[in-house]
């Protein structure tokens, strides 16, 4: 999906981190009928079940996204009202790191997490200039994250 995005994370206990996440999709997919904009800011506390922060980790998350979504195909646009109503949530998830050099700065990372978000959004028609429909508000329930990453450590 071409999301960028850089996360950090902070060890400050022996099984303990803190990690902070920021993404950032700005892109229409070849056309205004299609695309997927999102800025998301992710704050996580891990804990580690083996010393040095690797193997298996379980976290809690908050987050806050701001997004503007649309597929060909689809009848309606959905955008956070005004781009001014990010989701607010957060969850809870579970990951394995695993070291991929001698030295241990090197590393693979899987992660899985659910969460609960408060949305409060706009439907456009989806096409271009399409106007506004209506505005809903909802709690959603579901997977927030999954992902797979390459880690250097300092």
């Amino acid at each position: 999906m071409f999301i960028a995005n850089a996360t950090g994370e902070y060890d400050f206990a022996c099984r303990w981190s803190a990690t902070l996440s920021v993404y950032y999709s700005a892109w229409n997919y070849c056309t205004s009928t299609r695309k997927f904009r999102t800025f998301i800011f992710r704050p996580e506390v891990r804990y580690w079940f083996s010393d040095g922060h690797r193997g298996f980790f379980v976290d809690g998350h908050l987050s806050m996204a701001a997004y503007n979504f649309a597929r060909k195909g689809w009848r309606y646009r959905i955008q956070d009202v005004g781009g001014d109503h990010p989701a607010l949530g957060g969850g809870i998830g579970a990951g394995w790191r695993m070291p991929l050099s001698r030295n241990g700065r090197w590393s693979a990372q899987a992660q899985i997490g659910v969460g609960c978000y408060a949305l409060k959004y706009d439907r456009f028609e989806n096409r271009p200039d399409g106007q506004l429909v209506d505005s809903r508000s909802r709690t959603w329930f579901g997977i927030d994250n999954v992902a797979v990453s390459l880690v250097y450590n300092f």
